[in-house]
């Protein structure tokens, strides 16, 4: 199933599942560009924010809102939460995993571990589910603009498949196979921790006499990593 545009112009039904501060813009948009969209949250209020698009159907239950669509986006909070939902059984003894059929393709943009993401796509796969890992980076204000940076892990065939819709949400990336896209998502939040830690100290190093050895430090480290700090003599004046 090619998930572009259909002769009607807006292609097959994509369900999406989460719509949090990061996931109920996203769904807009792709609602906004007329999509088929069926929708579920786990706070049912905030899927009616979306109900007022035409091809918007809200989904009461999870299994419902993935019966009959053949791609399905998950941006929800956490790994064990993505696990709850895929495969535990709702009250009605339903499931996402019982529910799908095969050759449906799930897209995860939520940021979960890698080994979770591999354990997720095996699982799948055993079914004949397609899956691609595909994080994010930008933020609520990224997911409002439509700007978000989207690290896919998995299949190029199914990420080409996939690349129409994930465009209408930001730039995609295909950085490798399944779980690629969750480790690219850590490897960037480390290097921000690692910049932001390295500035704080540089700025420390400024404002106060701390040793010579010190800046020197710190100079080795960032020379290493990422660009060299110029760090001022010990005794100057700022």
């Amino acid at each position: 199933m090619h998930i572009g545009r259909s002769d009607d112009g807006r292609g097959p039904s994509l369900a999406f599942l989460g719509l949090g501060i990061m996931g109920l813009p996203m769904a807009g948009h792709l609602a906004a560009a007329g999509r088929h969209l069926q929708v579920w949250n786990r706070t049912p209020g905030r899927a009616q924010t979306l109900a007022r698009y035409d091809g918007v159907k809200v989904c009461s239950t999870v299994a419902d809102a993935v019966t009959s669509a053949p791609v399905i986006i998950v941006m929800l909070s956490t790994g064990p939460v993505v696990d709850q939902v895929l495969f535990a059984s709702d009250p009605d003894g339903e499931s996402v995993e019982a529910a799908l059929h095969p050759g449906s393709l799930v897209i995860v943009m939520s940021s979960i571990p890698v080994s979770t993401a591999r354990e997720q796509a095996e699982r799948l796969r055993r079914r004949g589910i397609r899956y691609i890992d595909a994080p994010v980076s930008g933020g609520e204000a990224g997911a409002k603009a439509a700007s978000l940076t989207i690290m896919a892990g998995g299949e190029t065939a199914d990420i080409e498949e996939a690349r129409p819709v994930l465009q209408l949400l930001g730039t995609v990336t295909h950085v490798g196979p399944v779980g690629t896209g969750q480790w690219q998502k850590h490897c960037f939040w480390r290097v921000k921790e690692a910049r932001t830690w390295a500035v704080s100290v540089r700025r420390c190093a400024v404002a106060s006499p701390i040793p010579r050895y010190c800046g020197s430090m710190v100079r080795a480290w960032s020379a290493a990593h990422f660009h060299p700090v110029h760090m001022p003599p010990p005794n100057s004046r700022i």
